[in-house]
C-alpha cells in the first residue's frame, strides 16, 4: 500500500516563516536601536527592503507596495496622527519623519515592514508570498511588536520589575508605543519567565461607557493564573466591566482617584475562608479616556481567615 503524504497547510507554512522571522525581526530591533529605546525604525527598514513611505488617501490603513527590488510603505493620510505629515510626498528613509512617528504610526510602519519580512523570507526559500489574511495579518502585528520591543531589552529591563509600575509606565514611554502593544507583547512566549519566582497580574483598565473595564490584563504564576487568569480568556465586553468585582478589587483607599495609588488586600481564593494578601498598584496613563496600568503582586501563599 502506497503511504499517504501529508501535504503541509497554508498554517504549518505560514507557523515555519514565522518562526524565521521572529528570530530576524527582534536582532533587527536590537541592532538598530543599538539595545536602547526607543527603536529607530528606518534601519529595520532599510534591512527589510523598504525604500520610502507616502502618505496618501487610501480606502484601507496602509499597504505595502511591492517594486520587485524594494518596497513602498503607504499610510492613509487620514489615520490616527497621520495630519503632521506632508501627503503624496515620497519620505526617504533618511527623512525625519521617520523620527517623527508617534506610536500608533510606529506600529503601523513596523506592521507593513514585517509584511516585507514575510515576502523576504518566502523568496528565500522559493516558495509564494503567504496568502494575505486575518492569520497573517496577526502574525504581522506579532513581528511589528518583537521589532519595537525586542526580547533582550525586555528582559534586562523587566525581569524581576514586572510589578512595578512605574518601571512599565516609563518603559512604555521611552520605546513610543501604546500600553496595548506593551501588554500584549507581554504575552508572547518569550516573555513568559519575565516576572521571575513572581505571581501576579498586569492589566490595562479604561473607564467605559460600562464603567472601568479591564481592557487587556496577563498573568504569571500558578496563583495568579487560577485566581485571575481563567475569568479574563475570551471575555466580552459586558464581562471585562465586571472583572474587578469578580477579581475583589474594590476601591479601598481611592485606588482610581489618584495618579498613583497603592494598596495592601487580601483577595478570596476560591474559598470565602481562604484569602490571597496582594499589593495593589494603579497608576494612571492617560485622562482622555481615564486609562490606568494596575498590577496585583501576590506577596504570600494563601491563608484561611479561620482555622
Amino acid at each position: 500500500m502506497m503511504a499517504k503524504i501529508r501535504r503541509k497547510s497554508t498554517k504549518d507554512s505560514l507557523r515555519t516563516l514565522m518562526d524565521l522571522i521572529s528570530e530576524e525581526a527582534t536582532r533587527l530591533g536590537a541592532a538598530a536601536g543599538d539595545n536602547r529605546w526607543p527603536i529607530p525604525l528606518s534601519p529595520v527598514a532599510r534591512e527589510a527592503g523598504v525604500a520610502a513611505l507616502i502618505f496618501e488617501p487610501l480606502f484601507s490603513t496602509a499597504g505595502l507596495e511591492d517594486l520587485g527590488n524594494s518596497y513602498v510603505i503607504w499610510i492613509n493620510a487620514d489615520a490616527q496622527q497621520a495630519d503632521a505629515f506632508p501627503t503624496g510626498k515620497r519620505i526617504p528613509l533618511d527623512g525625519v519623519a521617520w523620527v517623527a512617528l508617534k506610536s500608533h504610526l510606529r506600529l503601523i510602519v513596523a506592521h507593513e515592514i514585517a509584511h516585507a519580512l514575510f515576502i523576504n523570507e518566502a523568496r528565500r526559500q522559493q516558495r509564494p508570498p503567504p496568502a494575505v489574511d486575518g492569520e497573517l495579518e496577526m502574525a504581522c502585528y506579532d513581528i511589528a511588536r518583537l521589532i519595537l520591543l525586542p526580547t533582550q531589552l525586555m528582559m534586562s529591563i523587566l525581569t524581576g520589575n514586572i510589578f512595578q509600575l512605574d518601571t512599565i509606565a516609563d518603559a512604555i514611554l521611552t520605546a513610543q508605543v501604546s500600553a496595548d502593544v506593551f501588554l500584549r507583547r507581554l504575552k508572547m512566549s518569550d516573555m513568559s519567565s519575565i516576572a521571575g519566582n513572581g505571581s501576579g497580574v498586569l492589566a490595562l483598565v479604561r473607564k467605559t461607557e460600562r464603567g472601568l473595564s479591564v481592557i487587556d490584563n496577563h498573568a504569571w504564576g500558578t496563583q495568579a493564573v487560577v485566581r485571575f487568569g481563567a475569568h479574563s480568556k475570551g471575555a466580552t465586553d459586558e464581562k471585562k466591566s465586571q472583572l474587578l468585582t469578580i477579581w475583589g478589587i474594590t476601591d479601598k483607599g481611592g485606588l482610581w482617584e489618584e495618579a498613583k495609588s497603592e494598596v495592601e488586600l487580601d483577595i478570596t481564593s476560591g474559598s470565602s475562608s481562604v484569602v490571597l494578601p496582594c499589593r495593589i498598584c494603579v497608576r494612571r496613563l492617560h485622562n482622555s479616556p481615564q486609562t490606568f496600568l494596575m498590577s496585583i503582586h501576590i506577596l504570600a501563599l494563601p491563608k484561611r481567615l479561620f482555622s
